[in-house]
C-alpha cells in the first residue's frame, strides 16, 4: 500500500492527484479545477492534465487513463446547463 500525490497548475486552474495501491489495485483520486472558457479549452486542459498526472504519477510516455485501474475524478469542471431550467435538471437528478 502506497500514495503518491502531485500538484498541476495552469494559472488559477489544475489539478490535485493522490495515487494508491490497495492490494493488486491501483486507484487515484484527481480533483480539478477546469477552465470556464470553450469546450475546446476545456478539452486541451483535460489532455494536459491526463499526459501530466501520467507523466507525474506513474510511467513517463503514458498517459492516466494508461497506467491506473480506476480513476475518480472530481472538482469544479465548469460546465454550464443553459438550456434547462433548474426545475428540469433536478427532476432528471
Amino acid at each position: 500500500k502506497s500514495a503518491v500525490s502531485c500538484g498541476i497548475t495552469q494559472g488559477s486552474k489544475g489539478a490535485a492527484a493522490v495515487l494508491l495501491k490497495v492490494y493488486s489495485s491501483t486507484i487515484v483520486f484527481l480533483s480539478t479545477h477546469m477552465s470556464s472558457n470553450s469546450t475546446d479549452a476545456k478539452l486541451e486542459h483535460f489532455k494536459l492534465l491526463v499526459n501530466k498526472a501520467g507523466d507525474s504519477l506513474g510511467c513517463s510516455g503514458f498517459d492516466l487513463l494508461q497506467q491506473f485501474h480506476h480513476i475518480v475524478w472530481f472538482g469544479d469542471l465548469n460546465y454550464r446547463i443553459t438550456s434547462l431550467t433548474a426545475d428540469t435538471v433536478l427532476q432528471k437528478m
